[in-house]
Formats: structure tokens, sequence, C-alpha cells
């Protein structure tokens, strides 16, 4: 998946078929990262693809991006590791902190400079239990 979401980075004018290929493979990795993924690469790919069905930034995009290669480090057993996203994100581009939205360590700062409220965090989320009474008192 590392790989894959490195390409997407990358990828100019993707072909139909290269597209039908990326989004077979990325659903799944969908499947089994909830099987073997820890909490923590599991919750960094869910931010990832929320950002992305809600057309987030891309600098936001790219700090998901970063946050789950740190993830998928730790599962790999590098969980004492000490570099952060911006080690990871600066080998490849080489601007990187000309892009404060991205490095800035405070992701909700970053939300609020580009106008943009994470799904998962945004106040109208309720459980289903609420959002199904809700829905029958409508």
């Amino acid at each position: 998946m590392v790989n894959l979401l490195s390409e997407l980075f990358t990828l100019k004018n993707p072909t139909p078929e290269k597209t039908a290929a990326m989004i077979k493979e990325m659903k799944d990795f969908s499947t089994w990262i909830g099987i073997y993924g820890s909490d923590e690469a599991v919750r960094a790919f869910h931010d990832w693809m929320q950002a992305i069905y809600s057309s987030a930034p891309v600098a936001i995009l790219l700090r998901l991006y970063g946050d789950f290669i740190i993830a998928a480090r730790n599962d790999i057993g590098n969980s004492h590791m000490t570099v952060g996203r911006q080690h990871l994100l600066g080998m490849r581009i080489n601007d990187i902190y000309d892009y404060p939205d991205v490095v800035d360590p405070s992701f909700d700062e970053v939300c609020d400079r580009l106008n943009w409220r994470a799904p998962w965090l945004a106040d109208d989320v309720v459980p289903y239990s609420v959002a199904a009474i809700r829905k029958k008192q409508s």
C-alpha cells in the first residue's frame, strides 16, 4: 500500500485500466488492514481515506499519508523511531519546509487554517443509535 500511495502522488494522467487496478488494490488493502493492522495503522489509513472522500486539501492528504507511513513503520518493528512525517515526506518532496500545513504538529490548527474539518472530528458526529432515533423522528 505504501508503494501504491507513493505512486498515486506522482502519477500523471492515469489510464482507466490503471485507475481500476489501483482502486482494486486499495479495496483489498482496506479489507486486510482491518484484520492485520495495528490500531494506529487502521486509524491512520481510515483518516487518510476519509480525507480523500471529503475532498481534503493536498496539505492534509500529505500529512495523513505521512502519518500512515509512520504507522506502517511501527507495524514492521520500528516503534522506537524518532523521525517525524517531515523526515519521511522530505525525502520525496524537496521543498517540504515551504509547506507548514504539512509539517505543523497541530492537526487542528492546520485544519482551521485551511478551513477544512475532518469528518471524524466534526461536532455533528453521533453514535449510530442516536442517528437511527433522529431518522425515525424525521
